[in-house]
């Protein structure tokens, strides 16, 4: 097996593919932290923003409703870019 002269002691190929092994699954597991961290932090911005807005279309009349209906519906027909998992904003 190969060994290499490493602080003293010897370092062998299966101890340095666990290293290896032990940094990646590291480097991923900080990734997926940073990724929830940052989705929590939109879906919290847009629940805001959902609030912020729901208030002013509650006072709207009957009229803006429907026009607001159909500008979403003409909105859906337009080919939307993909996103993570398949989520739509």
């Amino acid at each position: 097996m190969t060994e290499l002269p490493i602080g003293g002691e010897l370092l062998t190929a299966s101890g340095l593919l666990a290293a290896t092994a032990a940094v990646l699954l590291m480097f991923v597991s900080v990734g997926v932290v940073y990724l929830s961290a940052v989705e929590w932090r939109d879906r919290r911005r847009r629940k805001a923003a959902e609030k912020a807005g729901s208030g002013s279309s509650r006072s709207g009349s009957g009229a803006s409703r429907r026009s607001a209906s159909r500008s979403s519906a003409s909105r859906s027909s337009e080919p939307r870019s993909p996103t993570a998992f398949g989520r739509r904003p």
